[in-house]
């Protein structure tokens, strides 16, 4: 909302507190765990969402069954309601009921881990980028922050070279492969 003359703004998530770190970071590596951790700059009140958005280049084959766990300040992991939602820019997850009893203080830790069907990109060049939001229970932006980009390896490849005869001197026909462990 606004007051005459005066338009809120959210809190702009810093890059210095924000990690994404998936369990595995090779490319196209399925099932893949995500960690996401962050600082949130002001204060989520009781009932506060927290929106994390994927970007496309990370897929999913089964978002109905995702699991989402949280740690807040280091303490104990719970797990928290989570639902997703898919778009052709990506994927969201919502996170509700994390703050049911009371509110989170500024600059508190917060830790959550999606568990689901996730497929890291087919490159290890990530285009899109992650985007966490906080919000209040109606849906106003509290804290925001986007531009976040796990770092992606190379998958392993298994090298195998075959030919069709041995003998010296004998035309031979070389099968090159390569597989994924």
């Amino acid at each position: 909302g606004t007051i005459s003359g005066f338009t809120p703004t959210p809190g702009t998530l810093s890059n210095t507190y924000v990690s994404i770190t998936p369990v595995n970071n090779k490319v196209m590596a399925s099932p893949v765990n995500y960690t996401i951790k962050f600082n949130n700059l002001n204060k989520i009140p009781i009932n506060g969402i927290v929106i994390i958005k994927f970007p496309s280049d990370i897929t999913s084959t089964n978002l109905t069954n995702a699991t989402c766990q949280r740690s807040l300040n280091g303490g104990t992991t719970t797990t928290t309601n989570c639902s997703a939602t898919n778009s052709s820019t990506g994927f969201t997850f919502n996170l509700s009921n994390m703050f049911t009893s009371t509110e989170l203080s500024a600059n508190s830790t917060i830790s959550i881990t999606i568990s689901s069907s996730l497929i890291n990109p087919v490159s290890t060049q990530v285009l899109g980028e992650f985007t966490i939001t906080t919000t209040d229970s109606l849906g106003y932006v509290i804290d925001q922050g986007t531009g976040y980009k796990p770092t992606f390896v190379a998958a392993d490849m298994i090298a195998s070279i075959s030919l069709s005869n041995t003998t010296n001197s004998a035309v031979a026909t070389y099968t090159f492969s390569l597989s994924q462990p």
